[in-house]
């Protein structure tokens, strides 16, 4: 057979079996077939006919099909037991798991191994979520708060592949956390973050967190602080947490939008702080009017542009030393917001309006949640405390040494 000749004939594959053409001078065809566990080759001058190449491949495709032989290869004793074992325990199966079929059982089992060979390591997949987080702008705030929760995973399951969790290893992990209801559910949150990325890079087909545990977060109480705390708080801070104090206390604004502020979303002019919808927790712009004494504060050391924050290490350094010099032992979850929304609340007793200055969607929420938290009385002192005229703010410098 000429090149010109072979480029226009196809191989044809089929039933294990294949036929191709090949360029010889004595041979035209050649048939590949399995023949004692190895492939192996003949050859033939025709494909059509009695002794053509097509005629024995049909042979050889039917007895692999009739009589499961592969020529000098037959199916052991032991494995028609096993054909046979599965087929009555297939039988015995109610409804459609009846009709599964040993090539049912081969295909799986085949998915299986592929599965296996794609997937990778939890310790290798958490890495690579956490760079991929990283790369996708995520604040250091967020990154370093996933990565805590993912290592405690990482921890008991580092070496298995992500394909080999199912539902109950995950419902497993969880419980035996042993932590309330709404920490339970951030961590579970984190794993069905991990496991959408492994389906996503094809490491693993279904996601296990899809139905696991998931306990009921019942409603936390609101921890808020007194005024004369926060008075005794803003009077020792430094520099470097100032402003994100007094934003959060009189604006409400949320600590992880907080993180991604710049000075020029301050507008003094207009009276207002803008949270884009880019920086929003919740991807909508909103508009903060900005109080009388939270201008006093702000004033003290403004800038026209530049992070609001400082670094995370810093914050919480500082944050400490300060709350040290108050003499303030407890730091309530989201004390900044929800001092500022219990005290908002109680001087304008208007829901909606507070709502939309916190960003939420739903007054009737607020309103249940703060209406009795706080007085009129707390809230007028609370909305009077401004620096005291000639105040020193402490620089890092300073607070270094002290």
């Amino acid at each position: 057979m000429t090149k010109e000749q072979a480029s226009k004939a196809k191989a044809e594959r089929k039933g294990g079996v294949t036929v191709a053409p090949w360029i010889s001078d004595r041979y035209n065809w050649r048939v590949f077939y399995p023949n004692g566990g190895k492939r192996v080759v003949k050859c033939f001058v025709k494909k059509t006919g009695p002794d053509g190449a097509d005629a024995f491949a049909t042979k050889m495709r039917k007895e692999v099909e009739e009589q499961g032989t592969l020529i000098e290869h037959k199916v052991s004793p032991a494995e028609r037991r096993s054909i046979q074992d599965f087929r009555e325990e297939v039988a015995a199966l109610p409804g459609k798991g009846g009709k599964a079929t040993v090539e049912d059982a081969l295909k799986f089992y085949l998915d299986s191994l592929k599965r296996r060979h794609k997937s990778i390591k939890i310790s290798i997949l958490i890495e690579n979520l956490i760079d991929q987080v990283k790369r996708n702008g995520a604040g250091m705030r967020q990154v370093y708060t996933l990565q805590n929760r993912l290592n405690r995973f990482d921890a008991q399951y580092r070496d298995w592949l992500a394909c080999d969790f199912n539902t109950e290893v995950i419902d497993e992990f969880l419980e035996d956390l042993r932590l309330a209801p709404r920490t339970t559910l951030h961590y579970r949150a984190a794993l069905f973050q991990l496991f959408k990325y492994a389906q996503k890079r094809g490491a693993a087909e279904l996601n296990p967190v899809e139905d696991a545990f998931k306990p009921k977060a019942g409603v936390s109480e609101i921890g808020f602080l007194k005024p004369k705390e926060v008075r005794a708080l803003l009077a020792h801070a430094t520099e470097e947490i100032l402003a994100g104090l007094a934003i959060g206390f009189f604006a409400g604004v949320r600590k992880a939008e907080l993180d991604r502020m710049d000075w020029n979303e301050i507008d003094f002019t207009q009276g207002h702080i803008e949270v884009t919808a880019r920086k929003s927790k919740t991807a909508s712009r909103r508009i903060i009017p900005m109080q009388a004494n939270l201008r006093k504060w702000l004033q003290l050391h403004r800038k026209i542009s530049g992070p609001i924050m400082p670094t995370e290490m810093v914050w919480r350094n500082r944050l400490a030393d300060v709350m040290k010099a108050a003499e303030l032992e407890e730091w309530p979850h989201n004390a900044p917001r929800h001092s500022f929304a219990s005290y908002r609340l109680a001087d304008t007793q208007d829901a909606p309006k507070v709502s939309l200055e916190l960003g939420h969607d739903r007054p009737e929420t607020l309103f249940e949640h703060y209406r009795a938290l706080v007085t009129a009385q707390s809230a007028k002192a609370y909305w009077k405390i401004a620096p005291v005229s000639g105040k020193k703010i402490i620089r890092l410098k300073e607070a270094r040494s002290a």
